[in-house]
């Protein structure tokens, strides 16, 4: 954001519309036609000097003005006014209907402060009730004051009961564009039946509109708050991005949250409920990863919930216990007096107990209101852009970085692996060859078969089919030496990724990071590759038969060799883990009886499941504890 000043006031002047009078070097003026040609009005500036000291803005007769402190660039905040003036005459809002700088008086006393921008309605009552303030920390501030005790617009609400909605208002001089913000509250009629400004504010839903003032659906009197559907979603490029983990860390701060791992986590837990409404919602469709017009936080927070729920069992094949408003009204037939008991119960447990997106402890109305308000600002910061998409995109992978080294990272005992070492042990494997000598032995499966038993944030995944897309994009299929069966599968698998639910998997038995891998890979345009919330040392027949490569019989303990590939970086030196594996792993690991009871070494048994796994002429690319070279007994 930039001060206006002297040298860029020309420029802020300009982006509005306003040019200079013929023949005048400091005059400015600008003019405005009502909706088929119903009035017509003229708003003039007038630069006297570098400092702004004698400068006006003349707002023409028919904007009342009952100060005029405002007609001026004395102050920033000043700017924002003019600005929000324009908007509201080039939507086509009278001017007569316009009053600046707006007072009460009751009885002989004046009530505090003055409304910046007053809009009434066509009988003269009020419509709008507009506070302008500076960008940054004055309307950080103000919002602030909003939520925890109404705030200004609240103290002049009690004054006109007439009104309808109440804004909160900023923008700002961006390069060479103006950037606007606004905080709506509709006056809904719990609001309407108070009797002062503490009552108003209690009835208050909390719930502060994004939008709907200016766009292009609104007109005159008619605010919108629409809803977005899917083809309106707005690609990411490293334009519209490059504020977006910024604007993260500001809500955070913002709202004083400084747990930051978990913070980070249930962001993530946000992006899989985007994710599974991308992947769901038909292009033309409401999407329900949105704050809609109409939502209260409740309806909100319950659709979250359910595209969450989704997101677990389609992702990661868990199910989350769960039920819907509309399981429970099925139940629950006819509006008894009861039935209405038990459902208000149902809502309160399933919301004000749940944590898949407290960024805040939540433990009852007041403070489930407070968290939801948070979620409201994550979710409106990244509903409008598009997060899925077939191929990788490098700004929205590092936007994921960002989130993970801040985030997650700081988690005592978390040590990922970074990108560029994940992408030079991938690099240094043999897929080339892998890939020719597969198709030399008529293999129909010439794609190799990659597993990484320990995922963590799922580097070594994305990176693996990174690498292995370069290779496959060089293929054609009458190379294909397998025959018509071979040439088939590979075209129907080889673009967009598709080849990965086939071929790659990944195992992790940290929820939160066999979550963390999922979404690594389907913001990385891959997200079809399997990724397990299981024991990477687990029995084979322990796994979901779904994963055919992983599971086999109850006969088979030790041996499953279907992968080509093996990249990990598997924890080690981890105290009495004997304790925390299987009851089979005797019989699983050859190792298991050169470790002690106390042994730390799990990395061997990581070894191990490596040589278990690997097909013959397969290769391995694991991170280990460079002792392993030089000591001695089990190693």
């Amino acid at each position: 954001m930039t001060e206006i000043n002297k040298s860029n006031i020309n420029t802020f002047l300009s982006l509005l519309g306003f040019t200079l009078l013929n023949g005048e070097e400091s005059i400015y003026s600008k003019e405005y036609a009502g909706p088929s040609g119903s009035w017509n009005y003229r708003i003039q500036t007038t630069l006297k000097d570098k400092e702004f000291s004698g400068s006006k803005i003349d707002y023409g007769a028919d904007i009342k003005k009952e100060r005029e402190t405002v007609c001026n660039f004395s102050q920033q905040e000043n700017f924002v006014v003019l600005e929000c003036v324009d908007r509201l005459l080039e939507k086509g809002y009278p001017p007569k209907r316009i009053i600046l700088e707006k007072s009460w008086r009751i009885g002989h006393k004046k009530d505090k402060g003055y409304l910046d921008i007053s809009v009434l309605d066509k009988s003269g009552k009020f419509f709008l009730m507009i506070e302008c303030k500076t960008y940054g920390n004055e309307f950080e501030k103000e919002e602030k004051a909003m939520l925890t005790d109404g705030g200004q617009l609240f103290s002049y609400y009690h004054n006109e009961k007439d009104t309808r909605y109440l804004c909160l208002y900023t923008s700002s001089l961006v390069d060479t564009r103006i950037n606007h913000s606004e905080k709506i509250i509709e006056v809904k009629e719990e609001i309407a039946e108070t009797k002062n400004k503490e009552e108003a504010f209690q009835a208050w839903d909390k719930v502060l509109e994004n939008k709907g003032l200016f766009e292009n659906e609104a007109s005159p009197y008619l605010i919108k708050f629409n809803s977005l559907k899917k083809r309106e979603l707005v690609p990411l490029n490293p334009d519209n991005s490059k504020g977006l983990f910024n604007s993260f860390a500001e809500i955070l701060r913002r709202n004083t949250i400084s747990d930051k791992t978990n913070a980070f986590n249930k962001i993530f837990n946000l992006f899989l409920c985007k994710i599974v409404d991308e992947d769901t919602a038909s292009n033309g469709s409401e999407l329900r990863f949105q704050w809609k017009n109409g939502d209260d936080y409740k309806t909100f927070l319950g659709r979250l919930n359910d595209l969450y729920k989704e997101g677990v069992k389609n992702y990661l094949e868990i199910e989350v216990t769960d039920h819907s408003e509309e399981e429970i009204d099925t139940l629950l037939t006819g509006l008894t007096e009861d039935n209405i008991k038990i459902r208000k119960i149902f809502e309160e447990l399933r919301l004000y107990r749940n944590n898949e997106f407290a960024f805040k402890e939540v433990y009852n109305q007041e403070t489930f209101e407070k968290n939801a308000y948070i979620v409201k600002q994550v979710v409106e910061l990244i509903q409008q852009y598009q997060i899925r998409y077939n191929k990788k995109q490098q700004f929205l992978g590092d936007f994921f970085e960002n989130l993970l080294n801040t985030g997650i990272k700081q988690e005592a005992g978390q040590f990922f692996t970074p990108t560029p070492l994940a992408s030079f042990i991938v690099k240094s494997l043999p897929i080339r060859e892998l890939i020719h000598q597969k198709n030399e032995r008529l293999d129909e499966d010439i794609i190799p078969y990659v597993l990484d038993y320990a995922s963590g944030s799922g580097h070594f995944l994305t990176e693996s089919m990174d690498e292995i897309n370069i290779y496959i994009q060089d293929i054609t299929p009458d190379t294909i030496k397998s025959g018509r069966k071979g040439r088939q599968k590979f075209v129907a698998l080889k673009d967009d990724y598709r080849w990965a639910k086939e071929y790659i998997y990944g195992i992790e038995k940290d929820y939160r990071l066999a979550k963390t891998t999922k979404i690594s890979t389907l913001l990385n345009g891959d997200g079809d590759a399997n990724v397990l919330c299981d024991d990477g040392l687990n029995d084979f027949s322990n796994y979901n038969p779904i994963y055919k490569k992983l599971y086999s019989n109850k006969d088979n303990y030790k041996d499953n060799p279907n992968f080509d590939i093996v990249v990990a970086n598997p924890p080690y030196s981890i105290d009495n883990f004997k304790t925390t594996l299987g009851t089979n792993s005797e019989k699983i690991f050859d190792l298991w009886a050169s470790l002690g009871d106390k042994s730390k070494e799990i990395e061997c048994l990581f070894v191990e499941r490596a040589k278990q796994v690997l097909v013959t002429g397969g290769v391995a690319g694991i991170i280990l504890p460079n002792i392993i070279l030089s000591n001695k007994v089990i190693y």
